[in-house]
């Protein structure tokens, strides 16, 4: 009886290591995997902030007003449209300073508030 309960107990003992093997097998790889992960966040962090609204400055803006038309099933119907390009300057995350141009083309209605180097908007 003796030995019955000796068996028994190195029985468990193994089954108790095996089970000690796969959780480390399973564990290790996941701490592994979660510092690589940790790693990239921290190492992307300064690209994602990049990606923030700034605010642009408009040095230009032009319009030119057009006829455009509209067809529907049995008609065609003419209204005025408008053509517009717009010259901004802005910062990005590292102070360079970015200046470009923006078009828009065929608006029924032309932007209201387009004073140059007065306008300060969120780009």
């Amino acid at each position: 009886m003796k030995y019955l309960y000796g068996d028994k107990l190195k029985e468990l003992s193994i089954w108790i290591l095996q089970l000690a093997k796969i959780a480390c097998s399973l564990f290790i790889p996941c701490i592994i995997w979660g510092s690589i992960i940790a790693a990239s966040y921290a190492k992307n962090q300064k690209i994602r902030n990049s990606y923030r609204s700034t605010t642009c400055f408009l040095l230009n803006y032009t319009f030119f007003e057009h006829e455009c038309e509209t067809c529907e099933t049995y008609s065609t119907s003419y209204h005025s449209c408008f053509d517009e390009k717009f010259s901004i300057s802005y910062l990005i995350s590292n102070q360079i300073l970015i200046t470009t141009v923006l078009d828009s083309f065929d608006r029924n209605k032309k932007h209201l508030q387009t004073q140059v180097q007065s306008v300060i908007f969120v780009c």
